[in-house]
């Protein structure tokens, strides 16, 4: 059985990069993309169930610290892995992001190849369950 995610990046070009990394690692997933955290909830309150959430920080409208305070604070949404994948990696934003509930926090890989390992181990094993 194929996993859901849905990446939430204001970003095109990052989105398309992600889909075919994702593609690369073994392609096991059906992803969807919005551009932003208000896009986001608005799917999943239109019923859609993904296996994990994986999210930019810096996006219009809501921004990933929003978004990860809603869909932890929501119990229809709380129990979603949500990944944040971002191009900081300040100690301060990391604990923020696992204070509130974020499984885990990425550092956007700088290749695609690492894109795809990323995917790989640490995304692909949190999924299995």
């Amino acid at each position: 059985m194929r996993k859901q995610v849905l990446l939430v990046d204001d970003d095109r070009e990052d989105r398309d990069i992600f889909l075919m990394a994702l593609r690369e690692a073994g392609d096991l997933f059906d992803c969807l993309t919005c551009g932003n955290g208000i896009e986001c909830l608005k799917l999943l309150e239109s019923g859609l169930q993904p296996h994990a959430i994986l999210t930019d920080i810096n996006m219009p409208m809501m921004n990933g610290f929003e978004l990860v305070t809603n869909l932890k604070a929501r119990p229809d949404y709380k129990q979603i892995p949500v990944f944040v994948l971002s191009t900081s990696s300040n100690p301060d934003t990391v604990k923020q992001f696992r204070q509130l509930g974020a499984e885990q926090f990425v550092t956007k890989p700088t290749s695609f190849r690492e894109l795809v390992n990323f995917i790989q181990s640490a995304f692909r094993f949190q999924m299995a369950t």
